[in-house]
Parts: C-alpha cells; structure tokens; sequence
C-alpha cells in the first residue's frame, strides 16, 4: 500500500485547502518516501475550468495531486520525475485510464508552473 496515511485536510478558501497532518506515500517498488508536512497548502491539481468535468476533483484525483503539488513547489527531483510520480500515484488511486490524459496535460501545461518556481528562487 503505497499510501501511508490518510489524506487530512481543512478548507482554506475555495479550491485551497491545507493539510491538517503529514501525508506520507511510498512510491511502489522503492524505499522513496514523499513526506507532505502538516500545513501545506494545495489547490488539489490546477485543471483548466474547460477541462474540471472530464477530471473532478474526487479523493482519486487529491491524493496524487497533493504529492504533485509538494514535488513541484519545493522542486523536488526533476519535473520529469515528479510527473512521473503523480502518473504512478494516480495508478494506486485507481483513476483508471484518465489518469494519462491527466499525465500527458501536466507534461504539456506544468513547464509554467515548474518554471515559475525557478523564477521566484531567481528573483
């Protein structure tokens, strides 16, 4: 069971949430374990609006989001890796084949995002 704990979170505002204890996930077939820490703040994957319905924000989509999230805003690994993570934890939340379209959406759309955290430790 890749997910070592349960996802627990408080609603900041809409769509923002923060984590209310550490998220722990071991990636399959490692000793990798990915520690979100209590407090992290995610918007639980940033879909476009025009994309919300083919991909709703359910507990198959938040767990893998989150991690994606802490992979991506502390630049953890390269965002290839970190991509790759989130299609492997959409795969043990059994999003079935969705889970490439999203995969293939933030490898398309998530340069923005990985390139904006270098910018900001830049600047």
């Amino acid at each position: 069971m890749p997910y070592l704990s349960e996802l627990d979170v408080r609603i900041i505002r809409k769509g923002k949430v923060k984590l209310l204890a550490p998220f722990k996930y071991r990636i399959p077939d490692t000793t990798t374990i990915i520690v979100v820490p209590e407090h992290f703040p995610s918007d639980f994957a940033s879909i476009p609006r025009t994309l919300r319905w083919f991909v709703s924000g359910t507990a198959k989509t938040r767990k893998p989001a989150v991690i994606h999230d802490w992979l991506y805003r502390n630049g953890i690994g390269t965002r290839k890796w970190a991509d790759k993570v989130f299609l492997g934890a959409m795969k043990e939340s059994n999003m079935g084949w969705k889970r490439h379209m999203v995969y293939y959406g933030v490898r398309v759309g998530g340069s923005f995002s990985w390139l904006g955290r270098e910018i900001d430790k830049v600047v």
